[in-house]
């Protein structure tokens, strides 16, 4: 059973003893049985209206206890106290002012002679009225004036208590007045611990009963400072009204047994104490080091860990955190955490925390979500969010681990771009196959056509020969042919029609190759590092461009100082080379200059590398802008004409092969990159 039970359980059975104990007193003056008005015969007996007086009071301590229903409870309790105070009051006014209402004497006044409330006992009926009346209030100070007049009945049921032990009248009674009654001091003594007991978390019983060392103090002093005073003093007494131990033999006997008792409690409660702090230290070294375990393990976190109490007040920040949002720990101590979260989301925050701290019911706690946060400067980043709320004691304490999705979601739209790029590559590859075969049609079908078209010149060769013979035999056809060779201008045709086929065919081959660099970059079988032929990987990439250069008026100069092999994955460098043209080309482009530009290329060999120079005169790169160009998506070209992963892929596909890229610019006079790959692959 907990403490707190089992002090409602002494509530319920001190309000039904000291219930029990006004009944009986009743039932003995109903029925003059002597033996329950009064303890012993000779004893003075309860008075009728103290009887009724302690099962009102009874009444309205078992009213405001724990097991009664709320509904009308408390005013009918109050109305009870109301009523014993108003009596004791009351009696004690008829002492002070010296009339007599007789209200303690309407019941039963033929048999109770001078028997009335004593003096004591009104104004124990006084102070346990008060203490009643506020025994359950909402404001502290009235509980604490319970507590008080509740323990001045105490006292003075005390002094009745120990003066009925000792014969000692002083104690029990007021002057010449009636004494309080045996059975009234126990029903007082009762009554008061149910007062008491039934604040367990208030005054005298709190400290009794908590865990404490002064709680372990008291229990173990408290009833040795009572009972062992009052019981070695009660067996002097009978020693020497039995005339068996001298007066001054008593009082040695007293000191002595006080002194030994004393010493043995405070013996044991040392001991006791002594291995309390032993206890409490080692806990507190236990506590010492999971705090530093924990205080380890947050800040070595790789996820910010941020807890707040109930309200959203920050308690701890640690370091990951400072670093994600900007903010030193010491700046967000004891704030709020709509410091962390956009305007957008502050305004449900406090609702949420609104309705958690009314029902225990939230959306995201327990859960992990995505959000945006708030850094220092202002900036909003994405983040994901882990949240539990935590009961310490009373209070509830929100957890939060929380990670920058900043660079996810960057990967994650690098990853949707490359698949789109693959999937631009599939269609690349299928449309390279659909056109070949006809482009091989028609390449077969030129061939065909210059060969008979050869043939047919020489046909024309000779009929013109005998064109005087024909117009002497046929005269009206030579002039039909003659006509129809003036129409469709026959010397034009004999003189370039073998021309422009040759341009035809040379067209044909273009567009072959084009189609062949093309299904070279889209192939997207899994990548082979084999030897490659530097020059060959340029002049397919500088095809694909070929018509932008010559309307862009660029030139590209090339030198490769007798360096063209390579071991590599022969299309992911074009993809290089690719880029930085179109880079180069772009560049040249923004300047908007009419005589065009230059794109220069140089291939070196450097101890076991190769090194590959690639420059340009374009606009050149704004010097805050070099250190973000290899980052994924960063990109100074307007919206719509740039992704900014062209160099980000650049930037992987050199390092893949185990080598590096460099970039060098100034602002308006162009750009250079270097790469170094390994001649012999990665």
């Amino acid at each position: 059973m907990s403490g707190r039970a089992w002090l409602s359980t002494c509530t319920v059975l001190a309000t039904a003893a000291v219930g029990l104990l006004g009944l009986e007193a009743l039932v003995g003056w109903t029925f003059n049985l002597e033996i329950c008005k009064s303890l012993w015969p000779a004893a003075v007996a309860m008075n009728p209206a103290t009887a009724i007086l302690f099962v009102l009071a009874a009444l309205s301590l078992l009213l405001q206890g724990p097991a009664i229903g709320a509904s009308l409870r408390v005013s009918a309790a109050r109305l009870l106290a109301a009523i014993v105070l108003a009596a004791g009051v009351l009696r004690l006014c008829e002492y002070g002012f010296g009339f007599d209402l007789g209200f303690d004497t309407w019941l039963f006044h033929d048999r109770l002679e001078n028997n009335v409330i004593a003096p004591n006992t009104a104004l124990n009926f006084a102070l346990l009225g008060v203490a009643l009346l506020f025994l359950k209030s909402a404001e502290v100070r009235f509980r604490r004036l319970a507590q008080l007049v509740a323990l001045v009945a105490a006292l003075i049921t005390l002094f009745a208590l120990i003066g009925y032990t000792y014969n000692v009248h002083g104690f029990y009674g007021v002057s010449s007045f009636i004494p309080m009654a045996p059975n009234t001091t126990v029903a007082f003594a009762l009554l008061t611990a149910g007062v008491l007991c039934a604040q367990p978390d208030h005054g005298v019983v709190a400290l009794l009963t908590s865990r404490t060392t002064s709680g372990l103090l008291a229990r173990l002093l408290l009833p040795a400072a009572v009972l062992l005073p009052a019981v070695f003093g009660w067996l002097w007494l009978q020693g020497e009204r039995a005339h068996r131990v001298p007066a001054e033999m008593g009082a040695a006997l007293y000191a002595v047994a006080n002194i030994v008792v004393l010493s043995l409690i405070i013996g044991v409660t040392t001991r006791l104490l002594d291995r309390l702090d032993l206890r409490r230290r080692q806990t507190e070294d236990a506590l010492v080091r999971s705090e530093r375990r924990y205080r380890q393990v947050t800040e070595a976190s790789l996820d910010a860990i941020i807890v707040a109490d109930g309200v959203g007040r920050v308690l701890i920040f640690n370091p990951m955190a400072e670093k994600i949002f900007g903010y030193t720990a010491e700046e967000m101590m004891g704030q709020s955490l709509e410091r962390l979260m956009p305007a957008e989301f502050r305004e449900r925050h406090r609702r949420g925390l609104e309705r958690y701290a009314k029902t225990a019911e939230s959306h995201v706690i327990g859960r992990t979500i995505e959000l945006r946060g708030l850094r220092k400067d202002g900036s909003e980043f994405p983040l994901e969010l882990s949240l539990n709320a935590v009961k310490l004691g009373n209070t509830i304490q929100l957890v939060g681990a929380l990670r920058d999705l900043t660079e996810r979601h960057r990967m994650r739209a690098m990853m949707v771009q490359a698949e789109k790029l693959a999937s631009i590559g599939l269609l690349s590859a299928g449309i390279a196959h659909e056109i070949n075969n006809p482009i091989a049609y028609v390449a077969n079908n030129l061939v065909v056509l210059e060969r008979d078209l050869k043939a047919l010149l020489e046909l024309l060769a000779v009929y013109e020969a005998a064109h005087e013979r024909l117009a002497s035999a046929d005269p009206t056809s030579a002039e039909t042919a003659r006509t129809l060779a003036a129409d469709i201008d026959l010397p034009y045709i004999r003189a370039n029609s073998g021309h422009l086929l040759t341009r035809t065919r040379e067209g044909v081959q273009r567009v072959a190759r084009i189609v062949d660099s093309l299904r070279g970059l889209a192939r997207t079988d899994r990548p082979q590092m084999h030897e490659a032929s530097i020059p060959d990987l340029v002049e397919g990439t500088l095809e694909i461009l070929r018509s932008r250069l010559r309307r862009l008026n660029v030139h590209v100069e090339v030198n490769y100082n007798g360096q063209t092999q390579l071991r590599c994955v022969p299309t992911q460098i074009s993809q290089v080379f690719l880029n930085l043209f179109i880079n180069a080309l772009q560049a040249i482009e923004s300047t908007q200059r009419s005589e065009g530009g230059v794109i220069r290329l140089a291939v070196s060999a450097h101890g076991t590398d190769v090194v590959i120079d690639i420059g340009d005169n374009g606009c050149g790169i704004e010097p805050q802008h070099l250190p973000h160009i290899f980052d994924p998506f960063f990109t100074t070209k307007p919206v719509g004409e740039g992704t900014g992963l062209g160099l980000a892929i650049t930037h992987e596909i050199i390092t893949g092969h185990g080598g590096h890229i460099h970039v060098e610019s100034q602002h308006g006079q162009g750009t250079q990159f270097r790469i170094v790959l390994p001649r012999a692959g990665r």
